[in-house]
């Protein structure tokens, strides 16, 4: 996994304070959420699919960063897709993962020392573009950022980027493996 310290900042780089404001039909709302490692992630995944589907689960696992596999996941297998952990709406698939300078996992600092552990993918299945791309405090040189929400709940879940080449970064926590969501 490469680390932002890893990557020369841009120029101009500089603090800012910014948030990730989402809009429901006009109101502003901005999510926090402290989890506290692995047993607040569980507490509140198991709380989520309880929540979205009415069944009461016996165990949910957290996915964590999968190993390689040797061959590619087949883009019909739904167990190798990903979800906004939110809503659990299809956001990726394991077959678009992206490689940017041999490395698909990254993690970053922003500006005001939040990190974000995040995955690449060439192409997502359902999100959408929120805002104008930039280049100011830009993770991967050259790439103009713009967000990336989930298109059924509209929860912040990463960016595109947009430069030499074309992907997305979706942040690890707030994404899910299909496969680890049981009911």
């Amino acid at each position: 996994m490469r680390t932002s310290e890893s990557l020369a900042r841009p120029a101009g780089w500089k603090a800012c304070a910014t948030a990730d404001i989402l809009r429901y039909g006009g109101k502003a709302k901005v999510r926090l959420m402290d989890l506290g490692g692995i047993s607040g992630r569980l507490m509140a995944m198991t709380w989520l699919v309880q929540t979205m589907t009415g069944t009461q689960l016996g165990a949910v696992e957290i996915a964590e960063p999968e190993l390689r596999t040797r061959s590619r996941p087949s883009q019909s297998d739904p167990a190798h897709d990903w979800l906004c952990a939110w809503c659990l709406h299809r956001v990726a698939h394991e077959a678009d993962r992206f490689s940017f300078e041999g490395e698909s996992e990254f993690s970053f600092k922003n500006p005001q020392g939040l990190r974000f552990h995040i995955v690449t993918f060439s192409r997502t299945l359902g999100c959408r573009q929120n805002g104008v791309p930039t280049l100011e405090h830009t993770w991967f040189p050259g790439h103009a950022w713009s967000y990336c929400v989930c298109d059924r709940c509209r929860t912040h879940l990463g960016w595109y980027y947009a430069g030499a080449s074309e992907f997305a970064g979706l942040i690890r926590d707030r994404i899910v493996r299909a496969a680890t969501v049981r009911n």
